[in-house]
């Protein structure tokens, strides 16, 4: 029988209110001041938000890694967390990748994937078996698929990444539901503090290219 997650009442109610990411204009609280807010955590409660905490920035490192690396590193963190709510957090995420890199690899007119490290979850061998069709016939499974082919076809790539960000954000907001002020919702506040960090980090970038096209129109205009 599951052991009963610890409640938290001081630490979540002491968690601002996190906005939707397509209207916030900046973090409630920055990553430091969550850090210190995560102190409050039993010692095993904080060593599993620790682990989700190192997957999150291990994802957001840019720098290049294959197929491999990534599916090691999750099989790993799997290995390590016996948390359930950790555990689906870090599956859905994979799961999710494996589809996106999926479609991203056939739009731009690759074979199918082959062996089986380049991804997890049950849509791999559909997607091998159905390369062809323009969801991979994943629609029922993952209904976000579908959409997700027009936006590429289309090239709407602002469009498509708040398309894919919408999806996760509203997942993780129905998965903290049930919960309270059990730790589920803390780990679950990190995962969606993270869509709502790399979201207004990648607003903050086109803004800077938007300012700077602009002013090379108004450099290069004539007198």
């Amino acid at each position: 029988m599951m052991t009963p997650s610890r409640s938290y009442y001081t630490l979540v109610a002491s968690l601002p209110l996190l906005p939707d990411f397509e209207i916030a204009e900046r973090l409630p609280i920055n990553r430091h001041r969550l850090r210190e807010r995560l102190l409050m955590l039993d010692p095993d409660d904080r060593g599993v938000a620790h682990r989700a905490t190192e997957f999150l920035s291990w994802q957001a490192q840019p720098i290049d890694r294959t197929d491999r690396e990534i599916v090691a590193f999750f099989r790993r963190e799997m290995m390590r967390a016996a948390n359930p709510t950790l555990r689906a957090l870090l599956t859905y995420r994979m799961e999710r990748r494996t589809v996106q890199a999926a479609l991203r690899r056939r739009h731009l007119g690759l074979p199918p994937p082959e062996g089986d490290d380049w991804g997890v979850g049950p849509a791999m061998r559909l997607i091998r078996q159905r390369w062809s069709q323009p969801d991979f016939g994943l629609g029922p499974l993952y209904p976000w698929v579908p959409r997700m082919v027009r936006l590429l076809d289309a090239g709407d790539t602002m469009g498509l990444e708040r398309f894919l960000m919408r999806t996760v954000w509203d997942h993780h907001s129905r998965m903290a539901e049930p919960f309270g002020f059990r730790f589920e919702t803390v780990l679950i506040y990190l995962f969606k503090w993270d869509i709502l960090s790399r979201w207004l980090a990648q607003d903050a970038r086109q803004a800077t290219t938007r300012f700077a096209g602009l002013v090379e129109e108004i450099v290069d205009a004539p007198a």
